[in-house]
């Protein structure tokens, strides 16, 4: 596994309307888990991201969520 590299993140506030821009409007779905769909997104400044959308079925929690994005992003 020499070719992963884990980064710290940083975790910003977006407006809903910023992220439906970003994800022009959920087009591109690149993967579903217990939480809910992950949608690809390009913030203004052209960073990549990935948006996770919480499903109304979901089985995980908000503190589940919490602790998938407050660590380590794998890219």
């Amino acid at each position: 596994m020499d070719d992963i590299v884990v980064k710290p993140i940083s975790i910003e506030s977006f407006t809903l309307a910023s992220i439906e821009t970003a994800t022009q409007n959920y087009k591109t779905l690149i993967g579903e888990g217990g939480f809910g769909s992950v949608y690809r997104g390009t913030l203004l400044d052209g960073q990549e991201v990935a948006v996770k959308v919480r499903s109304a079925t979901s089985t995980q929690g908000t503190r589940e969520f919490n602790n998938e994005v407050k660590y380590y992003i794998v890219v």
